[in-house]
């Protein structure tokens, strides 16, 4: 996977690292996603440093982070972005949520069917989308 990518004069940073399995609630699977410098509000469930859009397909989801920069840096804005193009089975997009933790986006994602995903999670994780044209080499 390519550390950036760029679309619309946008270049999106993947996340330092994501981790997933079934430890939330019952039908639903728990995606950590980890990015350096993300602060929480205190006592609540809201970035104070980003913005946080999740959009949920039946098989597929986009999560960005827009990240404001500090101090010197706060005008500058760092967009991460995790894409999973095919996930091992449906979900329901207007059930799923996120939460935010220091340095994290928790999303729980909700099953369609309440099997588990264990096998296709430890054998691979989630299958991350790969923009064809980036593996195309210039000449």
């Amino acid at each position: 996977m390519a550390e950036t990518e760029v679309k619309e004069d946008i270049e999106y940073k993947n996340p330092l690292g994501v981790t997933t399995d079934e430890d939330g609630p019952d039908d639903f699977v728990r995606v950590c996603v980890v990015l350096p410098g993300l602060k929480k509000k205190t006592l609540r469930n809201a970035a104070k440093n980003a913005r946080i859009e999740f959009k949920g397909e039946e098989r597929s989801f986009v999560l960005d982070v827009f990240m404001t920069g500090e101090g010197k840096n706060k005008d500058t804005e760092t967009v991460y972005r995790y894409k999973i193009q095919q996930l091992p089975d449906e979900i329901e997009p207007e059930n799923c949520y996120h939460k935010i933790k220091e340095g994290q986006v928790v999303l729980y994602l909700k099953k369609v069917k309440s099997r588990s995903w264990a096998r296709e999670l430890d054998e691979g994780g989630l299958e991350t989308y790969e923009d064809p044209e980036e593996n195309q080499e210039s000449d």
